[in-house]
Order: C-alpha cells, then sequence, then structure tokens
C-alpha cells in the first residue's frame, strides 16, 4: 500500500487583500450542497457537489478556473487573503494550515467542503507537458516554475478543476490538527489512510 504522512503548512497572511496578500482563502458558501446521497454531519471529500440556484435548481458547483474568474467575488467568503498560488493550492491539497496574520496572531483553518471535483495534480501536468523531468518533480520544482511563469502557472492550475473551502477552527491554538478520524494527530506519527480501503483504527 501507499502510506503519506501529513504536515500543517504555516503561511503568512493578510485579514484584508493587499499588493502582496491578494489570493484568497474562502469558507463554504451558502449555496454549496453536498454529494447527492452523503450521509453524516460532515461534509464529505468525495462525491460531485451542487450549487442551488436562486429558483431551486441544482446544478455542478463552480470550478476552479470559474472561481479564479470571479464567481465567488462580493459574497464576503474570504477567510484571509495570502501571497502565493501555490501555497493556495498546497493548503488545499493538506486540508488545513496556520496563517500568520499582520499582527503576529495564528489563524488555524481546515477543510470544510469541496466544489466536488476530482484532484488532479499540478506535477503530473509538468511532467506530460514535458516541464519538470519526472525525476526532478518536487514541490520546490513546481513552485519555482510557477513563479517564473505567471500566466503559464494559471493556464496549468485551471487544468485541476477542485477546489476547497476552509472553516476557523482557532486562534493562537498550538494543538495538533485533527485527522479524519477525529483525533488530535501525533507528530511525526501519524499516517493517512484510505477508509475506501482500511477502516479507521
Amino acid at each position: 500500500g501507499f502510506l503519506t504522512g501529513y504536515y500543517e503548512p504555516i503561511v503568512d497572511g493578510s485579514r484584508f487583500p493587499t499588493g502582496i496578500f491578494k489570493v484568497p482563502l474562502y469558507r463554504r458558501p451558502p449555496d454549496l450542497v453536498p454529494p447527492r446521497n452523503s450521509a453524516g454531519p460532515d461534509f464529505p471529500n468525495r462525491g460531485q457537489s451542487l450549487r442551488r440556484t436562486r429558483n431551486g435548481e441544482l446544478v455542478p458547483y463552480y470550478d476552479r478556473g470559474q472561481i479564479i474568474d470571479g464567481a465567488l467575488d462580493g459574497r464576503h467568503l474570504e477567510i484571509c487573503w495570502i501571497k502565493d498560488q501555490m501555497d493556495a493550492l498546497l493548503i488545499q491539497i493538506q486540508g488545513s494550515a496556520r496563517v500568520r496574520l499582520e499582527d503576529g496572531t495564528m489563524l488555524r483553518i481546515t477543510y470544510d467542503a469541496h466544489n466536488g471535483y476530482p484532484n488532479v495534480p499540478i506535477g503530473r501536468i509538468l511532467v506530460e507537458r514535458n516541464i519538470i523531468p519526472r525525476a526532478d518533480m518536487s514541490l520546490e520544482r513546481i513552485r519555482e516554475w510557477m513563479r517564473a511563469n505567471p500566466q503559464s502557472a494559471e493556464e496549468v492550475l485551471r487544468q485541476n478543476r477542485s477546489f476547497m473551502f476552509f472553516r476557523i477552527v482557532g486562534l493562537s491554538d498550538d494543538r495538533e490538527a485533527v485527522g479524519a478520524e477525529g483525533i488530535p494527530l501525533t507528530p511525526g506519527r501519524s499516517i493517512a489512510v484510505d477508509n475506501m480501503l482500511h477502516v479507521y483504527g
């Protein structure tokens, strides 16, 4: 089997957009409807999420490209703003983060919902397009390429239609992140388990 570790990125951010902090992290929109046939109180991490229109119709939710183009603008869903699209993508992949705000306060956010599209790894796209050799692939290489090629980077980001929404779980909270099983993760000892393959615990 494939085992993966977990960590909680720490990034600088702002409560307000600025010339430096211009990439928003969003809370769950009120018109986002969980995938059909989902059970339990938590928003599932698989399945097609839906959007309830003004006339009550259910349609697929906005994808990453539509959100980049402003589908959520003006709705006051921004939790905070950070500097870097790559950091935002990494936070969405990890599912949580600590954002160090301008006054030094640590804002903790965690996964709350998703837009219902499968995740397409950016690294895979860059390898398939012969932009970064597979042997050289790393998060740092992706970050370097995105910074050097901002227009191309946005086009590649749009290929990953998946998008995550977050909720605030605490301010200045030094406790460990909580995993999908609902218990705090143990530093250096926790692994991710696909509950389609193995029962939690």
